[in-house]
C-alpha cells in the first residue's frame, strides 16, 4: 500500500494488488476524500450571511449582515461588536412571539480585492448547541 500526498487534499490511498493471472478480478473499496482547509462548519442558528451593498466597492461603506433564528422560544442579541464581528444570542424570560433576528455590522471602506471576515458567535444555554463558535465569510 502506498500513501500519496496531493496539495489541498487530506489523503489519497492507492491500493495495488498482485493477483495471479488465472484468478484475475477487480476488487475495490470506497472512501471519502476531503479538502484539508475546508473551513469551519456553518455557524449554528445563522441562516444567511451577506454584504450590503451586495457588490461592495472601495468607494462606499460595506456592512456584513447576519440573519438567523433564536434557539429559544424568546431571544435577543446581546454583546455585539463590529470588529471583530461578534454577537451573543441569549434567551428572554418571555415575549409575545419568537421572531428571526437580523444584525448589521458596518466594517468600513474596503480596498479592492478579496476579504475574509471572522465571525464570533456565542450561544447562551439552554440552547441545544450552546457555546462559542467561530466562522469565516469571504
Amino acid at each position: 500500500m502506498r500513501f500519496i500526498r496531493l496539495p489541498g487534499l487530506a489523503a489519497v490511498f492507492l491500493v495495488l494488488l498482485a493477483i495471479p493471472a488465472a484468478t484475475a478480478s477487480w476488487a475495490g473499496t470506497s472512501f471519502t476524500v476531503v479538502a484539508v482547509d475546508s473551513g469551519p462548519p456553518p455557524l449554528p442558528y445563522v441562516q444567511r450571511i451577506y454584504t450590503e451593498p451586495a457588490h461592495p466597492t472601495s468607494r462606499e461603506t460595506t456592512s456584513v449582515v447576519l440573519e438567523g433564528v433564536f434557539p429559544y422560544p424568546c431571544g435577543q442579541v446581546i454583546h455585539r461588536s463590529n470588529v471583530p464581528v461578534s454577537l451573543e444570542l441569549a434567551p428572554l424570560p418571555s415575549c409575545r412571539d419568537s421572531i428571526p433576528w437580523r444584525e448589521v455590522f458596518p466594517i468600513g471602506l474596503l480596498p479592492t480585492g478579496y476579504h475574509q471576515v471572522t465571525i464570533n458567535l456565542t450561544v447562551a444555554p439552554p440552547a441545544e448547541h450552546s457555546g462559542d463558535f467561530s466562522g469565516r465569510f469571504q
